[in-house]
């Protein structure tokens, strides 16, 4: 056996005078995944909590291969938040829940309501939203250092500047148990929906939204004044809905909302053409 064959690699690499390294396997970077690399970085910039598949929306690429890409190059959202798991182990209630089994083709027609807290200066506030079940638009909101009809009701109304629903859907807190509540509801027609006890995933849509809402809009410490506090959630707010890609609409749900309308407007185009 020559001398050659009988060396190790590192003994090798210094007769040949090279790094070590040199001498093993290296594998060539897919120039188009660096290319798709830089774009996926600029998304994940803008948008701290994307993961892959809201990245391959805005990038209009498949899913996998920037999942693919991400675990290549060890990219993970800046910001994660903790899922959590109910048990749907309430015992059953005589309650009115209008909207389950039920999926909304249109907007306004199912609107579901709720509040959260978040500590501010040793002290409690609370945001209460209402969503347009369709759209995912949030439609109506309030903030309040109390935790009362009145942080609930005036958000409702908000939304009923927009127009109004056919249910309105909540859980069944005080704050959504009042006869000034149902009084309103009564004179816009709109029939009231509320979750069974202590049954939460039956307004899950506003619990993921709270959850989201809350990693991205960060911690209240930065800001000195509830004036700051409160043009940050307005911000944030917009940011959701023009701009952020929700994953069951695959755009935002203003552009969803948008590219709704332009489909009825084509379909009533097209009517009033065959009927000439």
């Amino acid at each position: 056996m020559s001398k050659e064959l009988r060396m190790t690699k590192t003994q090798l690499a210094i007769e040949l005078g090279l790094s070590r390294s040199t001498l093993y396997y290296q594998s060539k970077i897919d120039s188009k995944d660096t290319k798709i690399l830089s774009s996926i970085k600029e998304v994940m910039d803008k948008n701290p909590s994307y993961g892959h598949r809201r990245i391959a929306l805005a990038l209009g690429i498949n899913h996998k291969r920037a999942l693919r890409i991400m675990q290549k190059f060890g990219l993970q959202p800046a910001l994660k938040r903790i899922r959590s798991k109910y048990r749907n182990n309430a015992k059953p209630k005589k309650v009115t829940n209008l909207i389950k089994n039920i999926c909304p083709i249109a907007p306004n027609i199912i609107w579901v309501t709720d509040f959260t807290h978040r500590r501010f200066r040793n002290k409690f506030v609370y945001l209460a939203t209402v969503l347009d079940l369709f759209s995912r638009k949030i439609i109506g909101w309030n903030l309040s250092f109390k935790q009362d009809q009145v942080l609930t009701s005036k958000a409702i109304e908000e939304a009923f500047k927009q127009g109004k629903a056919e249910i309105l859907h909540s859980d069944r807190g005080a704050q959504y148990q009042t006869k000034d509540l149902e009084k309103l509801l009564q004179s816009k027609k709109v029939k009231h929906s509320q979750s069974d006890k202590s049954s939460p995933w039956q307004n899950g849509w506003q619990e993921s939204f709270y959850s989201q809402f809350k990693l991205e809009l960060g911690g209240t410490g930065k800001y000195l004044a509830i004036e700051d506090l409160t043009n940050a959630i307005s911000s944030q707010i917009d940011y959701y809905n023009n701009d952020r890609i929700h994953t069951k609409l695959k755009t935002s749900p203003l552009n969803f909302l948008k590219q709704y309308y332009q489909k009825i407007k084509g379909v009533v185009l097209l009517s009033e053409k065959m009927g000439t």
